[in-house]
């Protein structure tokens, strides 16, 4: 019964990570960061609101009701804070594989401008 609640949830947090990967963390970061962590809160929070307003709500009571409040809300998190964790972690991905490249060009470029000072130094071309 829950089930389109949260898979709304997770296409809307994939299409947020989208939108923050398709604007670049340059315009966002360091200091909008706030507000992209903020959104992320406000769009969990709507999908919680649309399950409690939308579906209809056990029959529980008291203490019992709040706790079901409080799964609805932890698994809600988990709908949205997947995709842009997955993001997240594919940012960390490329930003690794960058840093690998840039390290082979850098070593490259390094040891041939060694090779033509030692072949310059012996007198020879490198």
């Amino acid at each position: 019964m829950d089930t389109p609640f949260y898979l709304g949830a997770a296409a809307t947090s994939t299409l947020y990570a989208l939108v923050l990967e398709a604007i670049g963390k340059e315009h966002y970061e360091p200091d909008y960061t706030v507000v992209t962590v903020a959104a992320g809160v406000a769009l969990t929070g709507g999908w919680v609101a649309l399950r409690l307003a939308l579906a209809p709500l056990p029959d529980l009571q008291g203490r019992a009701l709040a706790w079901w409040v409080w799964w609805q809300v932890l698994w809600m998190f988990v709908a949205t804070g997947s995709p842009i964790t997955i993001w997240q972690v594919w940012q960390s991905r490329q930003r690794i594989v960058d840093l690998l490249d840039y390290q082979v060009r850098t070593h490259y470029v390094h040891e041939a401008r060694r090779a033509a000072t030692l072949a310059a130094q012996r007198g020879g071309a490198a």
